[in-house]
């Protein structure tokens, strides 16, 4: 099971930036050790999918203690991942989190595209006068190693699944190269695989009824992942597609089946779906 949270929504107590405590951090994370304690008893793992900068904006109290913090425009007003500080505040907001939540299996990232932002997503870092000095390699290690010793605090079989949503660009295959030995990683299993539709050529979208085979980019990332011996886990859907996404489920069982016999037949270590695509 996971659930979707912002970094910014787990924040108490915090010693580094106590202007992004936030009030209802407490019941949250309460309610996290509640139910992940439960998922235990019947042997459920839960994960969070872990985002920064869509719960609320970063605080400008901490820029104006903090200035070299602050970088070029990110969603939520995110600052500078590459410095220091920032990163001993992701340190010390999971560390805190998986305190309170010890029956918590792992995180989830979205790290190239959205999701988790820093100045290397996008490959955006020449434009931060900090992290401009650096290279993909080391500024995404810096981070992937810090999220990894913080939740790593407490239990040393947590994970870290680092979630490459769609990049299919030279710097991104830099950074999986470069991902640390004990990180899975995750890939849609067939998004903007092509498509012939009644003799049109079509993309499909993330998660297709009509695609059934692995695309290009899953495949590349499958390569990887063998090669450097890291868990691969195929993002797909169930029970739907986007071609009906406002609908729980899309009655065409021998579809559905034909894609989950492509899926079986790839070298993967698990799948993850229904992403809160429904209503």
């Amino acid at each position: 099971i996971y659930f979707q949270t912002n970094l910014e929504e787990l924040v108490v107590d915090s010693a580094i930036f106590p202007e992004m405590n936030d009030e209802n951090a407490p019941i949250a994370l309460e309610r996290l050790r509640r139910f992940t304690a439960l998922a235990a008893q019947f042997g459920i793992d839960v994960y969070l999918d872990l985002k920064t900068g869509y719960f609320k904006m970063f605080s400008e109290a901490v820029y104006e203690r903090f200035p070299e913090i602050r970088t070029f425009p990110k969603w939520g007003n995110h600052p500078c991942g590459g410095r220091q500080v920032v990163l001993d505040f992701y340190h010390e907001t999971l560390r805190n989190t998986f305190r309170v939540a010890p029956d918590l299996k792992g995180i989830i990232i979205i790290y190239d595209t959205e999701g988790f932002y820093s100045c290397f997503l996008h490959n955006k870092k020449d434009q931060c006068p900090y992290c401009k000095d650096f290279t993909v390699e080391q500024l995404s290690s810096r981070l992937f190693n810090t999220l990894l010793d913080a939740i790593r605090t407490y239990r040393q079989d947590t994970e870290l699944v680092l979630w490459s949503y769609f990049c299919d660009e030279p710097w991104n295959f830099r950074v999986l190269e470069a991902m640390p030995a004990d990180v899975s990683i995750m890939s849609c299993f067939s998004q903007f695989r092509k498509l012939d539709r009644f003799g049109i050529q079509v993309l499909t979208d993330d998660y297709s009824i009509c695609s059934e085979d692995p695309s290009e980019y899953f495949l590349k990332i499958q390569e990887i992942a063998n090669r450097k011996g890291l868990r691969l886990i195929a993002k797909t859907e169930d029970t739907f597609g986007q071609e009906f996404v406002s609908t729980p489920y899309t009655p065409c069982l021998t579809q559905h089946q034909r894609r989950w016999d492509q899926v079986h037949r790839q070298s993967i270590d698990g799948y993850l779906a229904q992403y809160i695509h429904l209503g």
